[in-house]
Parts: structure tokens; C-alpha cells; sequence
């Protein structure tokens, strides 16, 4: 929420969303509930103290601050990380047919999934809403990179965000950057990120679409990659790849910061299962990668943890912990 606001003062638009999202881990229902707590003219002291009090915040968000824990004692997890790059493809062309419908249908939905992002509730405010959410991102990567003592020391000319969607993030790292590339496997999403990036008369940002993994490997070196609740849609193979292409794709003292579940409760992954299975599936799923098996990719390709702290980037901490890990590249 705000930073030292005046708690007599009457509570702004953007301290309701802020609240919501750090207090309830969510946007409000809709614009008509934030609307009537601006005319009700109460105080940021009042809506706080009703986010406090309610029930979902006790039962839920409450909960999960000082009720969870994690179990030491769990076994390794039976996950596999690698396979042949015929099966490789076979699952990025699977991924890539869901999100290009996402895409068609409910672009900003499947990045924020709120019910007033959704196409039949979607608004001109409900969509400045959706991209105000990026300059939140934003203040999170310069108080990550501050606390990691980079931020005025990052070099500043290439930028590469994955999974940059409809430009929610990308162009806030539009103003930080002298170039910026956004890629994205969903057509559909680049098109209203082009015509969102186009309509704020931006220059420096080039989003493409990605096809195969081989195309990462051709791209250029970056002073910083960034990329959020992108990975964690993807299967383990697919995350392994993409973190290594990461780091290969640093420049030498450049920085890349994700985010990604290390852990599920109950959580298994084999292949072969999931090719037979996944037409199937035509939703968004959730996948893992351990953290150690994250580590060891980072070390194979000379590069160094600075900070790795738990999100709420998961709809349920209960059984589910995401982590956001940032690593700055040696040689």
C-alpha cells in the first residue's frame, strides 16, 4: 500500500487497488466496488481497517503469512527436466496453440486473471487499470535491483522481457531502457501490444513472436531479461530451457530476474504422460521447477544468485511455493 500515507486523508483509487492486491492477493471485484468506496469519502485509516477486519483477509491471506510451512522432510520430486527436441517442439506447439487462443479470446484475462479483465466486463478504465498493474511490476524490479545494490549500476541499453503479453510490463521497461524486446508465443497478445505501444507513440520496444525455442538461442546479448508468471505455465522441460537461455543470453555483467514455483504439493511430471495427454488440456496450467535444479543451471552457465525471495505470484500458497530469483552473469 502507499508509503506513509495521511491515514485522515480520503482514500485515492490506486491506494483501493493497492490494498486489495497486497492485502487480499487480488484486484477489486470491479470498478462499481471501487467507485463506491471513493464516494463514500472514507479515510485510508477506515479501508484499511475494513480490509483488516474482513473475513477473507482472516481466513485467507492471514493464514497463509503466518500459518504456512514448509516441509523440510519431503522428498526429491519426481520431475523430469530434459527430453529430445522432437518432444520438445511437440509441447512448445502445444502451449503455443492455448495461449494463441487466450490471445483470440481473452487476451488481458489469461495474463491477470480478474474477473473484470475478462472480454465481457472489459472497460476502457478496467483497461487502464489492467496496464496501471504494470507500473506496480515496475517498482518492484528498481526496489529488487536496489536492494541488490545494481540498479544504478545497470547497464541500461537491451532489454529483453519473455512472456511480454499485451505490453503490460513492457512498456514500463520502455522507460528505463534504450531498447527493448518483448516476445511472446501468442500472436494474438502481440497484436494489442503493438497497437497499445503504438497508440503511446513508444519507438524503442520490438515485440515478436516465438515460434521455437531455437529462436531465442539466435537472439542478441542483453544488459537485463525479465520475465513473470510466464514460466510457471510452462512444463519443466520447457522451464529448464528457457531459464538456461537466459543466462547464455546475458551480456557479462548483465542481470535477469524471474519468477517461478519450486514447489507443489503432490506434484509429478513425466513426458511421455503429458504428450499423451495434453490435447486435452486447453487451459492454462501450473508447473514447477525445484530449486535446485535452477541453481544448477545458473552455475553451469557462470552465473550468480543475488537475491532469491518467495512471491504470492500463485493463486494458493497453501500448497504452492513461487520464488523469484535474480541472478547477475560473471563472464
Amino acid at each position: 500500500m502507499t508509503n506513509n500515507p495521511d491515514k485522515n486523508a480520503p482514500v485515492t483509487k490506486q491506494e483501493i487497488i493497492d490494498g486489495y492486491r497486497f492485502m487480499l492477493n487480488r484486484l477489486p471485484e470491479s470498478e462499481k466496488v471501487i467507485d463506491g468506496r471513493l464516494r463514500s469519502n472514507m479515510t485510508f485509516k477506515q479501508f484499511h481497517d475494513e480490509l483488516w477486519n474482513c473475513p477473507e483477509f482472516k481466513t485467507g491471506r492471514l493464514n497463509s503469512f503466518y500459518d504456512f510451512r514448509f516441509d523440510c522432510a519431503f522428498p526429491p520430486y519426481n520431475v523430469e527436466y530434459k527430453s529430445s527436441p522432437e518432444n520438445i517442439q511437440k509441447i512448445v506447439s502445444h502451449i503455443e496453440t492455448v495461449w494463441s487462443n487466450y490471445g483470440k479470446d481473452e487476451a488481458y484475462w489469461s495474463v491477470l486473471t480478474h474477473s473484470m479483465f475478462l472480454r465481457e466486463n472489459l472497460t476502457n478504465d478496467a483497461i487502464e487499470t489492467f496496464y496501471a498493474s504494470g507500473k506496480d511490476t515496475m517498482r518492484q524490479i528498481e526496489a529488487t535491483l536496489r536492494r541488490c545494490g545494481e540498479w544504478e549500476r545497470l547497464n541500461r541499453n537491451a532489454c529483453m522481457e519473455y512472456g511480454c503479453g499485451v505490453g503490460r510490463v513492457t512498456i514500463q521497461l520502455a522507460n528505463i531502457f534504450e531498447q527493448v524486446t518483448g516476445l511472446d508465443i501468442s500472436q494474438g497478445h502481440l497484436e494489442l501490444a503493438r497497437q497499445h505501444i503504438n497508440a503511446l507513440l513508444i519507438k524503442n520496444i520490438n515485440v515478436q513472436k516465438i515460434d521455437r525455442l531455437e529462436d531465442i538461442a539466435r537472439l542478441p546479448k542483453y544488459d537485463f531479461i525479465f520475465t513473470v508468471i510466464v514460466l510457471q505455465h510452462n512444463p519443466p522441460p520447457i522451464i529448464a530451457i528457457l531459464i538456461e537461455s537466459f543466462f547464455k543470453l546475458l551480456k557479462k555483467d548483465g542481470i535477469v530476474i524471474f519468477q517461478v514455483p519450486v514447489q507443489i504439493a503432490g506434484y509429478t511430471f513425466s513426458v511421455d504422460d503429458y504428450i499423451s495427454q495434453m490435447n486435452d488440456c486447453t487451459t492454462m496450467e501450473m508447473h514447477m521447477l525445484p530449486q535446485s535444479e535452477i541453481l544448477k543451471i545458473a552455475r553451469e552457465n557462470n552465473c550468480y544468485p543475488l537475491e532469491i525471495h518467495g512471491d504470492h505470484c500463485t493463486s494458493d500458497p497453501q500448497s504452492r511455493i513461487s520464488e523469484t530469483f535474480v541472478f547477475k552473469k560473471l563472464v
